[in-house]
């Protein structure tokens, strides 16, 4: 358990990927890090200590002796590791992982690498454990966006196969799923309808796109993928949804998808936004003007829409 902002040696090592043992040997040899003490004189680390300990374990990786920088400042190391980040080894290139948020990177390539070798034990544990530690909103923005961005990128690449991306999907859903029923409905909460239209069968964004707004107070019904204008209004008409949500990721010139936006927005009315993202979703610039939709490039702009709708 954290005491205010500090953290036990356990939470360290799960954070920064160093062993309790190597974190201790760094600390007494070349006084790395000075953690505070309890009242029954347990190490305590900071923030601060966590993320230079996550920069000296990189730094280490690319070949740096733990003795020639110990004694850097938390913004030499970041420095040094934006130069040599490419020569880390790993099985997904280290460039890719998100520097600014070192507290979750730990998980994060520790849920990339579960999806490599299909273990979806390990990824589950591996998100399960990081809710816990980080908090239900950090570890949304700083492990669940960059991973389901990074396992889209690498799917499109060709690095993971498909039935990988189907297995992360699935655990992620799983996850979700669980974290949306914790969230108590209240009455007087707007409603989110959350999907995607017909022929996208990639959900992750949705999923993203539903944990974020019940995260911001929403209350949220998940559809799952791949479903018609029909029965994306109906289910919204039947919640009485203040907004709809879609993600529209492959492909990026679908016939279908300008039509299904126009069926939507006729069969729903205008009172109801529509909200459309996701990495193909620029393709349909002029479905999205034309029904009036709010287009979300990013997700981490998604929680100040839902506000602004709130607002309004």
């Amino acid at each position: 358990m954290a005491e205010g902002n500090l953290h036990p040696i356990r939470v360290v090592a799960k954070r920064s990927g160093l062993t309790a043992h190597t974190i201790r040997a760094w600390e007494k040899r070349y006084n790395a890090v000075t953690p505070a003490r309890s009242e029954t004189k347990r190490r305590l680390y900071s923030d601060e200590d966590i993320q230079k300990l996550i920069l000296l374990r990189l730094a280490t990786e690319a070949g740096y002796r733990i003795g020639e920088i110990a004694n850097y400042s938390t913004e030499k190391l970041r420095e040094l590791i934006q130069e040599v980040a490419h020569t880390i080894p790993q099985s997904i290139d280290r460039e890719t992982l998100e520097i600014e948020n070192l507290e979750a990177s730990g998980y994060l390539e520790k849920g990339l690498n579960a999806i490599l070798i299909f273990d979806n034990a390990d990824l589950e544990d591996n998100l399960n454990e990081a809710v816990i530690d980080l908090g239900e909103l950090a570890m949304i923005e700083k492990l669940l966006i960059p991973l389901l961005h990074k396992i889209g990128d690498l799917w499109e690449k060709g690095t993971i196969r498909t039935a990988q991306e189907h297995m992360a999907s699935a655990v992620i859903r799983t996850f979700v799923g669980n974290l949306l029923s914790t969230h108590v409905k209240k009455s007087n909460a707007p409603h989110i309808t959350v999907t995607t239209p017909v022929g996208q069968a990639h959900e992750n964004g949705a999923l993203l796109a539903a944990a974020v707004s019940a995260s911001d107070g929403w209350n949220v019904t998940y559809l799952g993928p791949n479903l018609t204008a029909e029965e994306i209004t109906g289910a919204s008409r039947k919640k009485n949804s203040t907004a709809i949500a879609l993600s529209i990721v492959y492909p990026y010139d679908d016939p279908r998808i300008s039509a299904e936006l126009h069926k939507i927005r006729k069969f729903i009315g205008k009172d109801v936004e529509i909200i459309v993202g996701g990495a193909a979703a620029g393709s349909y610039s002029e479905a999205l003007k034309q029904i009036k939709a709010i287009y979300v490039e990013k997700m981490t702009d998604l929680r100040t829409v839902l506000r602004e709708i709130r607002k309004s």
